[in-house]
């Protein structure tokens, strides 16, 4: 691991967002929209991927990779800071900005 300041960008990137009873992807999406809204960030687009796990003792935890677009600098921070979804302490719902590529898309 490595320590990063943290700084705004326009578009953010969860590997895994988990949020309790959602387990398909078009729900899931207004599920984060909703958490967004009590973070008070408005105009974020909201990009749901693949559909990944994660295993706790005997238990599968279902969550999505999640990408957040056009958010301004202050909500970029929010998100940051608070994360969205359950489980931090195990890594989900944590962003990092997304590292543009050379051939104009995004890794």
């Amino acid at each position: 691991p490595t320590v990063q300041q943290l700084e705004p960008a326009p578009q953010l990137r969860a590997r895994l967002v988990t949020i309790k009873g959602f387990f398909e992807p078009d729900v899931f999406a207004e599920a984060v929209q909703r958490q967004l809204d009590k973070l008070e960030i408005t105009g974020a687009e909201v990009s749901v991927g693949r559909q990944r796990t994660i295993r706790v003792k005997q238990i599968e935890i279902v969550g999505f990779e999640t990408t957040l677009c056009k958010l301004d600098d202050e909500s970029s921070l929010r998100v940051l800071i608070e994360g969205i979804g359950g489980r931090r302490h195990m890594g989900c719902g944590v962003f990092v900005p997304c590292q543009e590529s050379g051939d104009g898309q995004d890794s």
